[in-house]
């Protein structure tokens, strides 16, 4: 086989573990390396999903071994991002729940629909639209700009 890319040459040395005796500690340690990074970079249980059913258990449990528990954490959060149940877990049962993710025997909580407003909760800024107009800057508010002319006194215009 001639090793056209880099990455072929990782194929050479799986297939010839006797010859590359020197190396296999390492190869062993950059494969959990990469696992442990795509596991790290997932964003949705469906791409989670994805890259068990590349792995399979034994793999997938090999890459997932390697992760902080803030990195477990990180990872539940943003991919089941809805779930009332978080703050209540210990980092054995993320863990485990991320393990669910990636099987798939968990399945993310769904957004919950936002109920409807009435006119009452309308945002602050609605309301000030229908505020009278404010009064005109004077000569100083247009000069120092009239956010400057607050309690603090300060200028935002810069001299130099």
């Amino acid at each position: 086989m001639n090793a056209s890319r880099p990455a072929d040459a990782i194929q050479v040395i799986l297939d010839n573990p006797e010859l590359f005796r020197a190396v296999n500690k390492d190869l062993d340690r950059h494969a959990r390396a990469m696992l442990k990074k795509q596991a790290n970079t997932l964003r949705s249980a469906r791409s989670a999903r994805a890259l068990h059913g590349a792995l399979g258990d034994e793999l997938t449990a090999l890459a997932l071994e390697g992760l902080t528990a803030n990195q477990v954490r990180t990872l539940v959060r943003r991919m089941d991002k809805h779930n009332d149940f978080f703050t209540e877990m210990t980092t054995l049962d993320q863990r485990n729940h991320l393990l669910g993710l990636f099987t798939g025997e968990v399945i993310p909580e769904p957004a919950r629909a936002r109920p409807e407003r009435s006119a009452s909760d309308a945002p602050e800024r609605q309301r000030e639209k229908d505020e009278p107009p404010r009064a005109p800057l004077t000569e100083a508010q247009k000069i120092f700009g009239h956010k400057s002319m607050g309690a603090r006194g300060k200028s935002k215009r810069r001299t130099g």
